[in-house]
């Protein structure tokens, strides 16, 4: 009896083993190609583009580099891409790229960081081991996602970054989304789902409001907004008036006069504030806290809703005013100093006034602070992509 089945129990095995050795992920890339018209060149040469862009059309590759320092069983890339620029013109930004090393189709989730500041060095990608700032990294990963995340224009590229400007930022995001479309070695799957913090909150929101009308060809899934920025005449009031974010006012007046060159910062700041506004175009966001956490006694020289234009300013860059076609969920810790909860509240209210299908969670606790907010909101930004993605209704609150 034993002599019969022995060859038939191996031959099982054999064949067993052979099946799956062939159906098992291979921990190879699809391709470790870099895509782009114009071979990238190395170090920070990578951020200055050609003089003439090769491409224009907002989403197209310049160049890219596959890193060599990615975490394991991840491939990763740096890649110039064009979005159109704060002055309606093609303009080269900078981006992240990590997929998991499995050869399966994967799903994209574009990470909107949150203030790191506006000088070049503050970019994120020029940082060492960048996905270890990117929140919930490895359970990205893990369920086999993509992540794009861009620097935003004018951070680490060429020219100002247009801090707190929606329309620049939402761009740089679509832009991001559409290149991580058409790069093939990721092996991306149609759609999206955009996630951002604090300034990228704020991206975030912009990102959805601009999608039906500047990226029409682009499927947004969804979006999730973490204590984002808004109703920026009060939000603006409240920077000024604390000295861990009187930094944050004058980094978003230099930001606003990328939008409007004539803005006159004099009509708003004290002379002594303005005189070292330089740091906010050479050091990052705890250098910038840093220099003005004891100008807040300062004040200002007149309330900044009252001097033309910046009420206009305001009113372009707060988002909740514009319909977004996809779900939309906001979080906020109720212990956010940085951005009160009362800001992400007048933002669900306005957009529901305008039909957006939307949702807000709130955190109570200690942890409810504006980063802590980040770990307290995990398990609701991960639930909530996966019913996006798996294409399940979406119950909005308002």
């Amino acid at each position: 009896m034993m002599k019969k089945t022995l060859p038939l129990l191996i031959s099982f095995l054999v064949a067993s083993f052979f099946l799956a050795a062939c159906s098992s992920p291979q921990l190879e890339p699809r391709s470790t190609k870099t895509p782009g018209a114009v071979k990238a060149p190395a170090s920070d040469a990578f951020y200055t583009p050609p003089s003439t862009l090769p491409v224009t059309e907002p989403g197209s590759i310049i160049w890219s580099q596959l890193l060599s320092d990615s975490p394991k069983n991840v491939n990763a890339w740096r890649v110039l891409y064009v979005t159109t620029g704060i002055n309606n013109t093609p303009v080269a930004t900078s981006a992240l790229l990590y997929a998991p090393r499995d050869n399966k189709k994967h799903r994209i989730i574009a990470w909107a960081h949150g203030t790191t500041g506006i000088a070049d060095i503050c970019a994120p990608s020029r940082e060492d081991n960048p996905d270890e700032n990117i929140p919930y990294f490895k359970d990205y990963i893990d369920k086999g996602y993509a992540i794009v995340a861009p620097d935003y224009e004018g951070l680490g590229t060429p020219g100002t970054h247009p801090y707190l400007v929606g329309s620049s930022e939402g761009r740089s995001i679509l832009d991001a989304l559409r290149m991580a479309q058409s790069f093939d070695p990721i092996n991306p799957v149609t759609g999206g789902v955009v996630v951002g913090h604090s300034q990228g909150g704020h991206a975030a929101l912009f990102a959805g409001q601009l999608q039906s009308t500047y990226a029409p060809d682009l499927e947004l899934d969804g979006v999730v907004s973490v204590a984002p920025p808004g109703k920026l005449e009060e939000l603006y009031s409240h920077f000024a008036l604390s000295p861990i974010t009187y930094g944050l006012a004058v980094m978003g007046a230099v930001g606003f006069t990328t939008a409007r060159p004539d803005l006159d910062l004099s009509q708003v700041f004290p002379a002594e504030v303005l005189a070292k506004s330089s740091v906010v175009m050479n050091d990052c966001l705890s250098g910038i806290i840093q220099t003005y956490v004891g100008d807040a006694f300062l004040g200002l020289v007149a309330q900044p809703e009252n001097v033309l234009p910046w009420p206009e300013l305001f009113e372009e860059n707060s988002p909740g005013n514009i319909k977004i076609d996809a779900p939309v969920l906001i979080e906020h810790g109720l212990k956010d100093s940085t951005v009160p909860a009362i800001i992400s509240k007048s933002i669900f209210e306005s957009s529901c006034e305008v039909d957006t299908k939307i949702s807000r969670i709130t955190y109570a606790g200690r942890n409810g602070t504006h980063s802590g907010v980040l770990e307290m909101g995990r398990k609701d930004t991960l639930a909530f992509i996966e019913d996006r993605f798996s294409g399940k209704r979406f119950e909005s609150m308002c």
